[in-house]
Order: C-alpha cells, then sequence, then structure tokens
C-alpha cells in the first residue's frame, strides 16, 4: 500500500504536521486530494504512515501544508 515518510530535519521536535497528498491519472489531471496528520517526530527522526490509496490514480505527490514544532533550550 501507500505510504508517506517525513523527515524531521530540524534540532527541535516537531508536534504535528499535515501532509496533502494528491493523486493524479495517466494524463496527469489531479483526481483527488487527501490530508494525513503526523504527531510528535523527535528531532532528526523520521515517521512513516499509511495513506489512503486511490485505484484510479498512476501517481501522487506528496506536501507538507502546515507544521508546528516547539524550541527546546
Amino acid at each position: 500500500g501507500l505510504k508517506v515518510t517525513l523527515h524531521n530535519q530540524s534540532k527541535w521536535p516537531l508536534q504535528n504536521a499535515v501532509v496533502q497528498i494528491q493523486y493524479f491519472n495517466e494524463e496527469e489531471t489531479l483526481i483527488d486530494e487527501k490530508k494525513i496528520e503526523f504527531c510528535n517526530i523527535k528531532a532528526g527522526q523520521k515517521m512513516t504512515l499509511p495513506a489512503p490509496e486511490h485505484r484510479l490514480a498512476s501517481f501522487t505527490r506528496q506536501q507538507v501544508i502546515s507544521a508546528t514544532g516547539k524550541m527546546e533550550e
């Protein structure tokens, strides 16, 4: 199945991030969009989550649309 990996490349923990997944058909027409939410990714760590599949999609594009973290002293 489809999975999305988010890598926190900062030196602070990431409390929350939302990734938008865009689904395209063979003609490169956007046919659907979904969002998945990542929570509590430590600095320098990765997290992989399953993402919804779309039976008509030939490929996807992913983009982080929001992220919040907390700077630690």
